[in-house]
């Protein structure tokens, strides 16, 4: 995931929370790199949230993580 600011650079925004949703069945989230800011899985939220004390104007920041999901039984009609 990418999130790209829109304003100009000599502006900030403090306290920016991201909630990267994530299927009901996940069983494990591993962040690997979240740029700026701080990612972490919350199995109470079904999501990852991703927060930055402050996020500069013009700018942008990657999100990379791995979810792994409980194995289902059910399959889907084809």
């Amino acid at each position: 995931m990418r999130i790209k600011s829109i304003f100009e650079a000599h502006y900030f925004s403090n306290n920016v929370v991201v909630k990267v949703p994530v299927p009901k069945t996940t069983a494990n989230v591993k962040v690997y790199s979240s740029g700026v800011g701080k990612a972490k899985y919350e199995p109470e939220s079904s999501a990852i949230m991703w927060r930055f004390k402050r996020f500069q104007g013009d700018s942008e920041s990657l999100l990379t993580a791995d979810v792994q999901l409980i194995p289902s039984k059910k399959r889907e009609s084809e």
